[in-house]
């Protein structure tokens, strides 16, 4: 018998001290290697464009959320919606996202098998590879 993936950790973002708050925000928290890779990669490949890490992003990384235009329709969640939302909110949400995902995570109730403790101080390398995002340079 093989061993089962633990289902992976999300997170709800929130930014009530904000101009937008109320508004929610479902994501990813344990983001699939291909994804850590492809933003490593973006560092240094100019064919990879901001639109492509956001296409990334939305594909892997956003869950849901509850954005709606003005008329009330709500916003999807995928690449074609996150172009319809505002600069500032996007560049909001990814702070908090960043901020979320290199948290400290709790320590463990317990031993680890070998019989220590989970160390505290770990960050994910996504939110080490994606802080460093280049600037768009004009480009999406």
């Amino acid at each position: 018998m093989g061993f089962t993936i633990p289902e992976r950790r999300s997170a709800k973002l929130t930014f009530e001290a904000t101009e937008w708050a109320g508004a929610e925000v479902r994501v990813l928290l344990d983001a699939p290697l291909s994804v850590v890779l492809f933003i490593e990669e973006s560092q240094t490949d100019d064919d990879i464009t901001s639109r492509d890490i956001f296409a990334i992003i939305a594909d892997e990384i956003l869950l849901s959320w509850n954005l709606e235009d003005a008329d009330g329709n709500p916003i999807p969640s995928d690449i074609m919606g996150m172009m319809k939302v505002p600069r500032g909110f996007m560049t909001l949400l990814m702070k908090a996202y960043y901020e979320e995902v290199s948290a400290v995570p709790a320590p463990l109730d317990g031993p680890l098998q070998n019989g220590t403790q989970s160390p505290e101080g770990l960050t994910l390398e996504l939110a080490n590879a994606s802080a460093n995002l280049p600037p768009s340079n004009g480009r999406t």
